[in-house]
């Protein structure tokens, strides 16, 4: 009796070890997977930095208005007056222009929503953002290309989502109904992310739009604008 309580036992915890070694076999090549994908990301982010640092002058306030005027008047300089060493050739008017748009790429100048929407509330000491009141389902969209850091339900922001533009801008967006991308992605300027909607701690339905620069958050007043330099 002894020997097949034994001879069960046995029977059993091999049973068991097995079932136990294929989760850890499942286990492992769902991590190797995960590994070559960060791999992957973080390469791909790696480049996008350096391509940044190179183009980018810090502390800049960006003017797109100012800076593509200026080009243009340069390059026509050069008709006006041939001598003048302040014309710039077209090829040398497209390189720049070229450069620009990279780094506008980059920089949170974008209104998140598309579609209609009224400033519901504006940026303060004590509101470090701007609300963006609209319908439910109306789109959100990236300010500005960069990596979503950040994909969760909070219990005061509801469904929030935050963006690095790696080049010291941060975004955040908060109160939406539904999230259309996760961690780790990839978006472009202007890219549906996400549609507004009520959740978290609102009374009406409203997008939650902070910019934080260094750390530090600051009115998207002083740098959103509706003429972008597509």
């Amino acid at each position: 009796m002894n020997k097949i309580i034994f001879a069960t036992l046995v029977i059993v915890l091999s049973l068991v070890l097995f079932n136990s070694k294929k989760k850890i076999d499942k286990l492992e090549l769902q991590l190797k997977d995960k590994n070559e994908e960060l791999k992957v990301t973080n390469n791909y982010i790696e480049q996008l930095n350096q391509k940044i640092k190179k183009s980018q002058k810090s502390d800049v306030k960006i003017n797109e208005e100012d800076i593509i005027n200026d080009l243009i008047n340069k390059y026509l300089n050069k008709q006006e007056s041939p001598k003048l060493n302040l014309s710039i050739s077209s090829e040398k008017l497209k390189k720049e222009l070229d450069n620009y748009r990279e780094l506008n790429r980059f920089i949170p100048n974008k209104y998140p929503i598309d579609g209609e929407f009224n400033i519901s509330k504006t940026f303060s000491k004590n509101h470090k953002a701007i609300d963006l009141s609209a319908k439910i389902g109306t789109k959100v969209i990236a300010s500005a290309a960069g990596v979503v850091i950040s994909s969760k339900q909070d219990k005061f922001l509801g469904k929030v989502l935050i963006l690095d533009h790696l080049n010291g801008f941060i975004t955040l967006y908060a109160h939406l109904s539904k999230i259309l991308v996760k961690e780790k992605y990839f978006v472009e300027k202007g890219e549906l992310i996400g549609f507004v909607g009520n959740s978290g701690n609102s009374k009406n339905p409203h997008l939650h739009f902070e910019i934080i620069k260094k750390g530090i958050e600051i009115n998207p007043d002083s740098i959103l604008t509706k003429k972008i330099i597509e």
